[in-house]
């Protein structure tokens, strides 16, 4: 009976560590943060935090700014973009945009000088769509001091 029992403690034991061993390299390889949760493609500019927000080259060259969870164009036209920690600032035809590609918040001021009635008035129509997962600002100014000399910077360079 002696020998019995140790024979079950040391298949017990085994078994304990091989089931261990399993569930931590499990937990490890869906740990991986590396890999994009979104595919990045030929046409990808630049990928932010885990692929969501991806700049890509539209078939005429220019380049939209798009939430891919959302399959939502954000910006049509990105003449400039900068990627500071977690923070991507964008300036573009619609206007100034800040993503946050670590909690997935964006603010957006639409600059609608130059637009004519008609592209206010089809803009307007997508805001309410676009306000279920980013903020839309009032005025250039709710953006802090610091946000706005990076935009600045973005306009001088485009």
């Amino acid at each position: 009976m002696n020998s019995d029992n140790v024979i079950k403690k040391g298949l017990f034991g085994t078994c304990t560590i091989l089931i261990i061993v399993i569930l931590l390299s499990g937990c490890l390889y869906n740990n991986n943060s590396s890999e994009p949760k979104y595919p990045i493609g030929k046409d990808t500019v630049a990928a932010f935090g885990d692929a969501t927000y991806q700049i890509y080259k539209t078939y005429n060259k220019e380049h939209e700014l798009i939430n891919n969870s959302e399959h939502a164009v954000i910006e049509t036209h990105v003449y400039a973009y900068k990627e500071i920690d977690e923070l991507v600032y964008t300036y573009g035809e619609l206007g100034f945009t800040i993503i946050n590609s670590a909690t997935y918040n964006v603010r957006q001021y639409r600059d609608y000088n130059g637009s004519t009635q008609k592209e206010i008035e089809d803009y307007a129509g997508y805001e309410t769509y676009y306000e279920t997962f980013f903020t839309m600002l009032d005025k250039y100014e709710d953006f802090s001091a610091e946000e706005r000399a990076v935009f600045d910077e973005l306009k001088n360079k485009s």
